[in-house]
């Protein structure tokens, strides 16, 4: 399997590719290439010790459902946040704050907006902070004085630096880690190529749980089920 743009066609150039492990189906490998390899490279990244706490944001989704396991594999204690009930904290209770515990050692941030900012205060001397997303629409916003005065690492991952090189590297390690039943994709629907606004339609619904994918083998008809 190879990453690279471009890829909505039956045929695309690639400059690179990462083997695929017997027993994965392509569909589990496209599914959890980039959400497993991005997790990995997250928790390496930040350097998770067993016995620290560790907040993983929107943990509903593919990155932060292989954070929470990947942490916990370490010996973290993972408390995780989404917009559900199933999450430690919801999100959309207007208390959540309140319901953070506090002495977190690292938090995976992918939120951004100000509501980045407002975990500061339950976040231990010398956390860190690894921002590498911004779900709200929104660049995160942290109060600078706060962090410096606690000792907080602020860590940004993004850009060539993080995808191009530290995800690229743990691809084939992360692969591994789905192969042996450490990692699980999750697989919402599968459309063919020919209906991929309907697909876009999907991601953009939020109604779905885990990852769509786009088949150049499947014919337009009903979406297939989660593999």
């Amino acid at each position: 399997m190879s990453y690279t743009g471009g890829a909505y066609a039956e045929v695309v150039a690639a400059s690179e590719y990462t083997l695929v492990p017997d027993g994965l189906t392509s569909a589990q490998a496209v599914a959890a290439a980039v959400p497993a390899s991005v997790a990995l490279a997250l928790i390496e990244t930040a350097d998770v010790e067993a016995g620290e706490t560790v907040l993983v944001e929107a943990a509903s989704g593919a990155i932060g459902g292989h954070l929470a396991r990947l942490a916990g594999r370490r010996g973290a204690r993972v408390v995780t946040t989404a917009g559900n009930e199933q999450a430690d904290v919801d999100h959309r209770d207007p208390d959540w704050r309140q319901k953070v515990p506090d002495g977190i050692d690292v938090v995976f941030e992918s939120i951004g907006g100000p509501r980045a900012g407002e975990l500061t205060a339950k976040l231990a001397p010398h956390a860190r902070i690894l921002a590498y997303g911004m779900l709200s629409g929104e660049f995160p916003v942290f109060p600078v004085a706060g962090l410096l005065a606690r000792g907080i690492t602020l860590i940004g991952f993004g850009g060539p630096d993080a995808y191009g090189k530290r995800v690229a590297a743990a691809r084939a390690e992360a692969l591994g880690l789905v192969a042996d039943g450490t990692l699980i994709p999750v697989i919402d629907r599968t459309y063919p190529l020919a209906e991929v606004a309907a697909a876009h339609a999907r991601v953009e619904s939020r109604e779905g749980a885990g990852k769509v994918l786009l088949s150049p083998a499947l014919r337009p008809s009903t979406p297939a089920p989660a593999a």
